[in-house]
């Protein structure tokens, strides 16, 4: 497996669409990581409620992504009509 092709099955959500809760996810803790490397090495402060912004998304995106795998899409009536 390349890792493209990685990436593309980690942000896929349950049909292998790209999923945007999941790119924003991992953008969410991209920031938060880059933010805590920065206050740990360069002593630059991230104000709180960037920081707790930040991490409601990153916690509802990860929540939202869980419910995602256990609950799936409902399946289409079998007589064709909605």
């Amino acid at each position: 497996m390349t890792f493209t092709a990685i990436l593309k099955d980690i942000f896929s959500d349950v049909d292998g669409h790209l999923s945007s809760k999941r790119v924003i996810t991992a953008i969410g803790v991209i920031l938060l990581s880059i933010g805590f490397i920065a206050n740990l090495f360069f002593n630059c402060k991230m104000d709180q409620f960037i920081y707790d912004k930040i991490m409601d998304i990153v916690s509802i995106g990860l929540g939202m992504t869980g419910l995602e795998k256990f609950t799936g899409r409902p399946s289409p009536p079998a007589d064709g009509s909605n």
